[in-house]
């Protein structure tokens, strides 16, 4: 859960930082990892139709913890090898059936 999201505090009076995400304390000693992070959504929705007009998504630079920041990076590493792998791997395919085809 969130427990700072939606105030952002994100130190107490002892200087000690908390994770944006889980809220695990962060102590001096260890280096603050800073990621993007979804902060905020806005939906305008047309109530006679029933169906959103527009959704706004806001992010912004978070301290986070070292288990959430592995877990954003694997995410995102994820994410760019399916959009870039995606699409050579149907292109592959399609020409590995076409060979198929003319045997």
């Amino acid at each position: 859960m969130r427990p700072f999201a939606r105030d952002a505090v994100l130190s107490d009076s002892r200087g000690m930082s908390y994770c944006y995400l889980c809220g695990k304390p962060i102590p001096g000693t260890h280096r603050h990892v800073r990621r993007k992070v979804k902060t905020g959504e806005h939906e305008t929705k047309a109530y006679l139709r029933g169906r959103a007009k527009s959704v706004k998504t806001y992010f912004g630079l978070r301290l986070v913890c070292r288990a959430c920041a592995n877990r954003l990076d694997r995410g995102n590493l994820r994410r760019e090898l399916v959009y870039h792998l995606g699409p050579l791997a149907l292109l592959l395919a399609l020409f590995l059936f076409s060979l198929s085809l003319r045997q």
